[in-house]
This record gives structure tokens, C-alpha cells and sequence, in this order.
């Protein structure tokens, strides 16, 4: 979870579930918890057993990124009626990156099982820009979702995708 500051966690653009996340992370963590901010946001907070580390290193840009498709991230009506495709795949499984589509090869022959949308691919553009490529990609999840006006859930395909910059 990415929070950029401390103003944008009180923001309508962070979900209740991303506030949740970072709740549930906070109170629930059963040994140690480690929190790393680029903000002075806990600077005054002093606890007893409480170590506050400054990190004063500056750090270029990585040369490998992995991004998580969301359900916000694919065309969900691309789904439908590909049940049988997407119930083939499990979490692991290698994909391609072919132009907008996520490709599992099944049975010999290779199948987009995926459509990124437009924003995505914007995000892939700039990530270009940066000079990264694509190197790897695998299914994440098969989770289930259900349009506004549909009857029954279709299952939908959230990737990783692993980008690498030549140096």
C-alpha cells in the first residue's frame, strides 16, 4: 500500500478499503512492524521499544519494478464468456505482454486472457519513456466479479508484471 502523504490518507482518492489495509497492517502486526515513509509524518512520536531509524541515503531509480494489476487496470467486460479460458489458469502461471493483452499459452497455442485498459497502458507508455521493458508477467489472482447488470460473476485475471531497465 502507497500512500504519498499523510493529507492524501484523509483524501477521497484512497479508498475506505486502502485505509483499511493500513489499519488492519498497523494493529495487527503480531512480532515487528516496519514502517517506511519518505515524510516527517512520525518524527514526533517518541514510544518506549519504539526504534525510529533515519535512512539519510539517496536512492536512484530501481532498476526493476513490478507492478499489480488491479481490477481497475483491465477491461472487465473482456471477460465474459471466457470462463472456461480463465478457469485453466492458476496463480503463477507465465504470461505475455502482447501490445494491450495478457497472454497465457494453453494447450499449445497462445490465448489472451487479459485486455489492460487505456490508463493502464498509458502507465506502460511512460514506463517505456523511463526506459524500462517488460521482462516477466504471471497470474496473481482469479478473483470473481459481478457487473452492475449481470446475473451470474465472471471471473476476471489480476497479474504481476516485471519491468527491468537497462543500465
Amino acid at each position: 500500500l502507497v500512500i504519498p502523504t499523510y493529507n492524501a490518507l484523509r483524501s477521497a482518492s484512497v479508498l475506505p478499503a486502502e485505509r483499511r489495509a493500513l489499519y488492519v497492517g498497523m494493529t495487527r502486526a503480531k512480532h515487528n512492524l516496519y514502517i517506511h515513509t519518505n515524510t516527517t509524518l512520525f518524527d514526533k512520536y517518541r514510544i518506549d521499544g519504539v526504534e525510529h531509524v533515519v535512512d539519510g541515503a539517496e536512492y536512484g531509480e530501481s532498476t526493476e519494478i513490478m507492478l499489480q494489476t488491479t481490477h481497475k487496470d483491465v477491461v472487465l467486460d473482456f471477460f465474459k464468456n471466457k470462463k472456461e479460458i480463465i478457469f485453466n489458469l492458476r496463480s503463477g502461471t507465465k504470461l505475455k505482454l502482447d501490445d494491450v493483452y495478457l497472454v497465457a499459452e494453453l494447450n499449445g497455442r497462445d490465448v489472451r486472457v487479459a485486455k489492460l485498459s487505456k490508463a493502464f497502458v498509458e502507465t506502460l507508455e511512460k514506463l517505456k519513456d523511463k526506459g524500462y521493458s517488460p521482462k516477466s508477467a504471471e497470474v496473481r489472482f482469479v478473483v470473481a466479479w459481478k457487473g452492475e447488470e449481470d446475473t451470474e460473476e465472471t471471473p476476471i485475471v489480476l497479474a504481476d508484471i516485471y519491468f527491468e531497465r537497462a543500465i
